[in-house]
């Protein structure tokens, strides 16, 4: 059960109830009305995009820890899909150039945002102009509340609380597949973690959060061939993770020449 926005509290704590009852996760962001805390207490067991009802930069040091204590002690991690409010900070402009390049002139990666995806971002631009407001108060607040969410993680990181690597694909800007490397790499530049945790956070993490661990997360035998292999060492540079070889998917080997044929075929389909 997924949570996105709740009639109420008492709403919240029904749905929270019933997932219990029938051994259902709750995930899900943030309900409003509910503090963070007594959501994890409640059973949720994923909190996505990353702000929390609290006012996190003024807890005292003691009310922080035990939010983290809390959240490690009922495995609630985090999601805090930071590429999805990137384009908060771009102008406008920006923006409106990358929803009309259909053809990828400015950037490759539009060759693969399909016609329906796009529609999506113009219908995330409106929504964005209305949420952001324009002129140096308004970027300089967005700035701050980024900046604020940066520390928040990194401290329940700190703290022992896991992170997701995820994306909120279909948001404005956010480009499907490539937006994973760019979600591990703000881990490491935003965040200040380690690429290792980045990595955990994009294999290890979500494994073990889908009830998936028995076959996937760790390259182990007897568990399933889905593998990436680089030509470059991630944990030395966490742009590496971009350095791919060779993909192996369900067994079958694709190597760099058949990955740039998918590439390109799937660029073909979305143009016509």
């Amino acid at each position: 059960i997924k949570i996105r926005s709740i009639a109420s509290p008492a709403s919240y704590r029904a749905l929270a109830a019933a997932a219990r009852l029938h051994h259902l996760p709750l995930v899900g962001h943030a309900p409003g009305g509910v503090d963070a805390l007594a959501a994890s207490s409640a059973g949720q067991k994923s909190f996505e995009h990353g702000f929390y009802p609290w006012p996190w930069t003024s807890l005292p040091t003691a009310e922080k820890q035990r939010i983290g204590d809390a959240f490690r002690r009922n495995s609630s991690l985090v999601t805090p899909t930071l590429i999805a409010w990137q384009p908060f900070l771009a102008p406008f402009a920006t923006i409106q150039a990358a929803i009309d390049d259909s053809r990828g002139a400015s950037d490759p990666r539009e060759r693969t945002v399909s016609a329906a995806l796009r529609r999506n971002w113009i219908t995330g631009l409106a929504d964005m102009k209305k949420w952001r407001g324009t002129g140096p108060a308004s970027d300089a607040a967005w700035i701050k509340a980024l900046d604020d969410d940066y520390l928040e993680l990194r401290e329940l990181h700190d703290r022992g609380v896991g992170l997701l690597v995820g994306t909120d694909t279909g948001t404005t800007m956010v480009y499907p597949g490539a937006a994973v490397h760019q979600e591990m790499k703000l881990f490491v530049t935003k965040l200040g973690l380690r690429p290792i945790d980045a990595i955990i956070g994009a294999t290890i993490l979500p494994a073990k959060h889908l009830g998936l661990e028995a076959d996937l997360g760790t390259i182990e035998p007897g568990k399933l061939a889905d593998l990436v292999v680089l030509s470059a060492d991630p944990l030395a540079d966490i742009h590496n993770i971009q350095a791919i070889d060779t993909v192996i998917l369900d067994g079958r080997v694709f190597d760099h020449a058949a990955l740039l044929r998918l590439i390109a075929d799937a660029e073909q389909r979305i143009a016509r």
